[in-house]
């Protein structure tokens, strides 16, 4: 699944060699949707069988059941950060790598903070835990959002970024899966 975002790099630099803004920003919608739709078979396991694994590793049912809690929250942290990493590969090769590199350390800072904070000044539980890391997620890649667009850093790939359905670009989205592919088992 990360050889999605990881792809985009590669393709987004390519059409932005070539001066293809629009393409650019296909890639990037793209690169979001992917993630999104190849995620889903894995949240679905994880939502789903996460407690019988659990019990099959010998697990008590308490313990199994605090995995299935955590998991039924994580798993839209983890599509929050997928998202999240296509809206940076998107800054870091139009020369914004470093507000991306920024946001990502805070987001990491803040995240560890409050957690700290929590587990030692309460009884936190560990969907208390899930709930802090997807909030945290979350502000972090809507502050990029926000930020980004107010800077103009998407202005030159919103069309390609929002006013179609990039998919129905059979090549571009071809490309990208061939790219993607190989990224995601290495």
């Amino acid at each position: 699944i990360k050889g999605v975002p990881d792809a985009e790099n590669t393709v987004c630099s390519h059409a932005l060699g070539t001066g293809n803004n629009y393409l650019c920003g296909q890639y990037v919608q793209i690169s979001i949707v992917l993630y999104v739709i190849y995620s889903i078979p894995t949240l679905i396991l994880w939502c789903f069988f996460i407690g019988d694994f659990m019990l099959w590793m010998g697990l008590d049912e308490d313990i199994a059941q605090l995995g299935v809690d955590y998991t039924r929250i994580v798993v839209f942290h983890f599509i929050s950060e997928g998202i999240g990493e296509a809206i940076m590969a998107l800054l870091d090769v139009t020369g914004h790598a470093v507000f991306g590199t920024i946001v990502d350390i805070v987001e990491g800072l803040a995240d560890t903070l409050i957690v700290a904070v929590v587990v030692t000044t309460s009884q936190a539980r560990l969907t208390t835990i899930a709930l802090i890391h997807l909030g945290v997620s979350l502000f972090s890649l809507w502050f990029a959002l926000i930020f980004s667009y107010l800077r103009g850093w998407f202005n030159p790939f919103v069309g390609g970024l929002l006013n179609n359905f990039a998919l129905m670009n059979i090549e571009a989205t071809k490309n990208l899966v061939r790219v993607a592919a190989p990224l995601g088992f290495g």
